[in-house]
């Protein structure tokens, strides 16, 4: 739904983050009770500390650290073990404390874009980031900055209060990129709107900047929404000499692909083929999209003839591995469907040899699995977990789907469930996993 108020102000910008550094450094800090200390929850499911926080009807508090951090351990010393601290977080917050470089910490500060450390976040209840607090802070001043954002006082609730009384494109434009390096893709997509709605001719430049970083976040998460996907519709013949429509088309074939819509993707695909410069860097993935609309359709002969000119068109165009390494994948998908072996696997060469990360080898154990080779797709599965430290959810549902193949169905299951818990929003990972052929044919001999 479109907002129908402005919402947020630039010249605010520099409050975002509330920063505040300790005034001198910190005494030797004097021995405290455990009492006197901020009550951290640490080492659970950050889902339970969502379940937490809505049973008892609190925002959340997650202090995000790194081991090496020296400002971490002095707030840790002198702020989270101040008693007035303790106290207020203990009857006002659920209070966590993450580890960014380990286990789900990693995925938490992925999620909101945590680069530097201590960053504290202050998040309500559904996890939605409120406002931030990054650096070093003494006891007072980290109380009054945390109690402004709690109540609504920040320095992002500040700006969306006054922009809300005075709202230009041009202010509100530079919000959009403070949001974006939050991943805050909740406040981010009304705010482009909002824009979007104020400059339909795309008189200023901000507003293309606005939309191609609102296409780039949600293409991103594998997802372009209805209402953005009919803005970049209506922007692309406005932008017929722009070379960035090549980013709008691509992901808007993307997502017409994964609707199984073949026939908007093949028009967006002559689209760009007439309309794009020869060496667009855009063209193999608008191609891939065709390839899997085609893929949907049970065409696997326009597939295979689409994923050949995919590699022919990035061995001209693209010099990054990854890109080359999944055209060839596309390819070897369609060739393994095909039941050519001896192709599927040529073409997974050229891709490993581009590139061996988690998605490319969960990728190549898809395509073994495909041809039935299971010991090459447990291996490369297997692989694509250990170099993910098993964070992987695709890495960790191809193992699973190796492990059934093989009559695993413990492994398996531990796998699928693993899967789950990186990826809670894929409702495919939530549905329990069925007996393979290998296990219905052993049950049945007994």
């Amino acid at each position: 739904m479109r907002i129908s108020r402005p919402i947020l102000l630039t010249t605010t910008l520099v409050a975002l983050s509330s920063v505040q550094a300790f005034s001198a450094p910190a005494p030797a800090p004097s021995a405290t009770s455990a009492a006197s200390r901020v009550p951290f929850i640490e080492g659970r499911p950050f889902a339970e500390i969502l379940r937490k926080a809505k049973t008892e009807k609190k925002p959340i508090m997650v202090d995000v650290y790194a081991v090496w951090c020296g400002p971490c351990k002095l707030m840790d010393a002198k702020t989270f073990a101040h008693p007035a601290i303790a106290d207020w977080a203990s009857k006002k917050l659920v209070s966590v404390k993450i580890d960014a470089e380990k286990g789900e910490g990693r995925k938490i500060a992925r999620r909101y874009s945590v680069g530097s450390f201590p960053t504290v976040l202050f998040l309500d209840s559904d996890g939605n980031e409120l406002d931030r607090l990054q650096g070093a802070f003494d006891p007072d001043p980290f109380r009054a900055g945390a109690e402004k954002i709690l109540s609504g006082q920040s320095g992002i609730a500040t700006a969306l209060a006054q922009l809300d009384q005075s709202f230009t494109p041009e202010q509100a434009a530079p919000l959009v990129g403070a949001l974006a390096g939050r991943n805050d893709l909740r406040r981010m997509r009304p705010l482009v709107y909002r824009i979007l709605d104020e400059d339909p001719d795309l008189g200023n430049a901000s507003t293309m900047e606005a939309l191609l970083m609102l296409v780039g976040f949600e293409d991103f998460s594998d997802r372009l929404s209805a209402e953005t996907a009919d803005y970049v519709q209506t922007y692309l013949p406005k932008l017929r000499k722009d070379p960035r429509r090549g980013l709008l088309i691509m992901a808007l074939a993307k997502e017409f692909a994964r609707r199984g819509d073949l026939k908007g993707v093949r028009v967006l695909v002559a689209d760009a083929v007439a309309t794009l410069e020869k060496q667009s860097s855009f063209l193999p993935d608008i191609l891939a999209a065709q390839v899997l609309a085609e893929r949907k359709a049970g065409d696997l002969n326009a597939a295979l003839a689409t994923a050949k000119k995919a590699t022919e068109v990035v061995a001209t165009v693209s010099p990054i591995n990854n890109s080359y390494a999944n055209r060839y994948l596309d390819l070897a998908e369609v060739l393994a469907l095909q039941g050519k072996p001896n192709e599927a696997k040529a073409a997974l060469v050229v891709a490993l040899g581009r590139s061996s990360d988690s998605a490319t080898l969960t990728r190549s154990s898809n395509v073994y699995l495909t041809l039935k080779e299971l010991d090459d797709a447990l291996q490369d599965a297997q692989r694509a977990v250990s170099l993910s430290n098993g964070e992987d959810a695709a890495a960790q549902a191809q193992l699973a789907l190796c492990l059934r193949a093989k009559g695993d169905m413990a492994g398996a299951e531990v796998a699928w469930k693993k899967a789950a818990e990186w990826d809670p929003a894929n409702a495919e990972y939530k549905k329990p996993m069925k007996p393979g052929p290998v296990a219905q044919k052993a049950a049945k001999a007994s």
